[in-house]
């Protein structure tokens, strides 16, 4: 399990109307910082598996000078696959708002929330 905090809101993670797991909630980064980013686990969320992953009003953090980034884990694009993949884990990145480049090494953003949503199985 991640020591990054995730704090789901009320009544979730709970079974989504089409299918799979909705989990929302506040996500919170470490309080060191490493370039490239955080790992984000489905496990963490009570999922097998991630489908879809996005953080609400463009990723802006609590404090708007940061924003998060959730993407698929390099080298998961195959395109011989006949349906999308599914993933056991995410990566979160956390950027400057303000000029969109990666957050320096040791950055404490583990007081920096923004609302994520992850749907999976």
């Amino acid at each position: 399990m991640s020591n990054l905090l995730k704090i789901p809101l009320p009544g979730y993670p709970r079974a989504n109307p089409r299918g799979g797991i909705t989990w929302k909630g506040d996500y919170f980064g470490n309080n060191n910082y490493l370039a490239g980013g955080d790992k984000l686990y489905a496990s963490d969320l009570g999922m097998v598996g991630i489908e879809d992953a996005h953080f609400s009003f463009l990723g802006i953090g609590s404090n708007s000078t940061y924003q998060y980034k959730a993407l698929p884990p390099t080298g998961s694009a195959n395109s011989n696959e006949t349906y999308a993949p599914v993933y056991s884990s995410i990566t979160v990145q956390a950027y400057t708002a303000a000029n969109s480049t990666e957050v320096a090494n040791n950055t404490n953003m583990s007081t920096v929330g923004a609302r994520l949503t992850v749907n999976g199985i």
